[in-house]
């Protein structure tokens, strides 16, 4: 990820405490008990859902088909399905399955034309989601999303996951979306990474951006040339 934005990720002690509360006041309990009393039959003592996630992701535990069932169904907690698609990415298994969950979270919210912090928020995660997992036959999905202006900043991991399709519909998408501020930053890194006509053009373009991150992308793409 080029940049943890401010305005959508809170820090992470304050997401902590958030989540704490969420999970105390959630309808779920019965969800969130079932996976700590499997992860303490696992051996894993368990506080809070970031106990669970750091015993996935390093391996001490795994989820059984029966939670991963559980936690694929359809709920109405944004906050709640974050933290059980994390825990899907986490467990490592059935990718294609999880970003079939995450895109069509996604085409949820086609029909939206604004959206509220929460669910802005919401989308920026599963973009990021979609990212982490890098499965390729969502390939016109990922275009779909991108194309989709009304997603805004949400967008920018999916154009960045773009880095793995080097086809000609990619950089035509994505040039067709440079005048785009929400994303414009993330396509250039993504375009960077491809050869196709006018490249040293769009990087000047971008040398002298206000936003040193993106001029060091745009510096480097004509120093590459």
């Amino acid at each position: 990820m080029i940049q943890n934005d401010p305005s959508i990720l809170k820090s992470s002690n304050e997401f902590m405490d958030y989540v704490d509360v969420k999970e105390k006041s959630s309808p779920y309990q019965l969800i969130y008990k079932q996976i700590y009393e499997y992860a303490k039959e696992k051996g894993i003592k368990t506080e809070t859902m970031f106990d669970v996630e750091m015993a996935l992701k390093t391996g001490q535990l795994s989820l059984s088909d029966k939670l991963f069932k559980l936690l694929e169904e359809n709920i109405d907690d944004i906050v709640l399905k974050q933290i059980f698609i994390n825990l899907l990415i986490l467990d490592g298994k059935k990718k294609g399955k999880i970003a079939e969950i995450v895109v069509n979270e996604f085409k949820k919210y086609f029909s939206h034309s604004s959206f509220s912090d929460e669910e802005d928020g919401y989308l920026w995660y599963l973009g990021d989601a979609l990212y982490r997992l890098s499965v390729k036959k969502f390939y016109c999905d990922y275009i779909s999303i991108v194309n989709h202006k009304e997603f805004g900043r949400a967008r920018q991991m999916v154009v960045l996951l773009l880095k793995k399709f080097p086809f000609d519909e990619t950089i035509s998408v994505l040039l067709k979306q440079l005048d785009d501020h929400d994303i414009n930053g993330h396509i250039l890194e993504t375009l960077s990474k491809f050869d196709f006509k006018n490249r040293s053009v769009i990087a000047e373009t971008f040398v002298s951006d206000e936003r040193k991150w993106v001029a060091k992308i745009a510096t480097r793409m004509l120093q590459g040339l």
